[in-house]
């Protein structure tokens, strides 16, 4: 029983990138973390950081969050993403969120990101701009989620080794 117990608390800790790379995040999962946590932040005038935390999200050891948010934000694991996505925080904007995806099925994940951020939720996208020479697009899209908010993001057309596949970002801006 005590051996069982060990072998779950090592893989309980097991730093993110060693999981990430057994599989990746559905794109349904991702949009249903961005509306729950970074939008519903946002929806109840939270910080993503104490919105975190009441959601009991897990936080990531402050060495390996830095992989994610070299700036000193906090990393939280999300469920059923099978260790592929996590949230990040900026500690100088509060109202900023972004969920870095290690991999997914990019096709998968675009159709979803336009069904997602569509005009008949209250967004419209501002821009697209894809970069042939890195394979990467990038996308940004306006909205209102109780006052003006942008959503960026940036995604590599396939998974990047030890790196992240896509970011998305969604913050509040001052017009």
């Amino acid at each position: 029983m005590m051996k069982h117990l060990i072998v779950f608390c090592a893989v309980l800790f097991m730093p993110l990138h060693v999981m990430a790379a057994q599989g990746g995040a559905s794109a349904k999962a991702v949009f249903n973390h961005m509306d729950s946590y970074c939008m519903g932040a946002l929806k109840e005038g939270k910080t993503i950081e104490s919105f975190a935390a009441e959601k009991k999200l897990p936080e990531i050891s402050p060495e390996d969050a830095r992989k994610f948010s070299p700036d000193g934000g906090k990393v939280f694991g999300l469920p059923n993403v099978n260790g592929a996505a996590v949230l990040t925080t900026n500690p100088q904007f509060k109202t900023v969120c972004s969920i870095a995806i290690h991999k997914t099925d990019i096709q998968a994940y675009k159709a979803a990101l336009y069904s997602f951020f569509s005009s008949a939720k209250g967004f419209r996208l501002i821009k697209e701009k894809h970069d042939d020479e890195h394979k990467i697009t990038k996308t940004e899209f306006a909205g209102d989620i109780n006052g003006a908010v942008k959503i960026l993001v940036t995604a590599s057309d396939s998974p990047r080794p030890n790196g992240i596949q896509i970011l998305m970002t969604i913050g509040r801006v001052n017009e």
